[in-house]
């Protein structure tokens, strides 16, 4: 036998039927099947007299793949698919507290959009804020890869834009007070740690001057380049004049 005539015996794979998804979300022209044969396709899709519906938030890939189990090639229309993608669409909003919010687009349940593994493995239900959020914070590339690979747009909302550039401290040539003898008793003590000190004075005895001070002769000396001063109110114009 030749290779022609096992080719010609070779059984064809059947023609698909072409449909159609509308503006409407109707899937075009409509599908006449016995429910029983429906199989994986009507556990997806709501079947109404004899038309299918594609659901929103169903996955394109999902749908596609099943309609041509069924024996059918699905396609859509650009509006159609727009619209979908609008209701698959998750935005990941940055809060300053520490939490990424999990919000759909549109007024879409989650758990119609998401898997139920990358629902469990991402998001959960925060109950004093009566709202979704990723498990953790520092997840977000992993979950945004993920939903991205269920056909789920993230768009991402409050992040900051770039990192901040921290400025460095230049010291100046000199210190525009006079200290007093326990205050430079004071700053000769941070310099021998490496700044590695805590002053404990008492009120009104000059530790934010001792301190402003040491921290400027630290930089002079190439020991320190960036400072974080958590200060009340009332002294900030302290730190500045010196």
């Amino acid at each position: 036998m030749s290779t022609k005539d096992i080719e010609a015996e070779a059984p064809k794979p059947p023609r698909l039927k072409n449909l159609l998804v509308d503006p409407s979300l109707k899937v075009q022209p409509e599908i006449h099947v016995p429910e029983p044969n429906f199989g994986w396709l009507s556990e997806i899709t709501p079947f109404r007299e004899g038309t299918f519906l594609h659901p929103v938030t169903l996955n394109p890939d999902i749908a596609q793949e099943t309609y041509r189990r069924a024996g059918f090639r699905l396609k859509y229309s650009p509006a159609a698919l727009k619209s979908i993608l609008d209701h698959r669409t998750i935005i990941l909003e940055y809060d300053p507290q520490g939490f990424v919010w999990v919000r759909p687009l549109r007024d879409d349940p989650l758990r119609e959009i998401l898997t139920d593994w990358t629902f469990k493995t991402y998001v959960i239900w925060s109950p004093y804020y009566d709202a979704y959020r990723l498990r953790q914070a520092g997840s977000l590339e992993f979950a945004k890869r993920a939903f991205e690979h269920e056909n789920v747009r993230t768009l991402l909302r409050n992040f900051p834009g770039q990192e901040q550039r921290l400025h460095t401290i230049r010291a100046g040539g000199k210190v525009n007070v006079t200290l007093y003898p326990f205050q430079r008793k004071a700053v000769q003590f941070i310099l021998k740690n490496d700044g590695r000190a805590c002053l404990f004075d008492e009120m009104g005895l000059g530790k934010t001057i001792s301190a402003t001070t040491a921290l400027l002769e630290l930089v002079r000396l190439g020991k320190a380049h960036r400072a974080l001063i958590v200060a009340p109110n009332a002294v900030v114009d302290n730190g500045v004049k010196s």
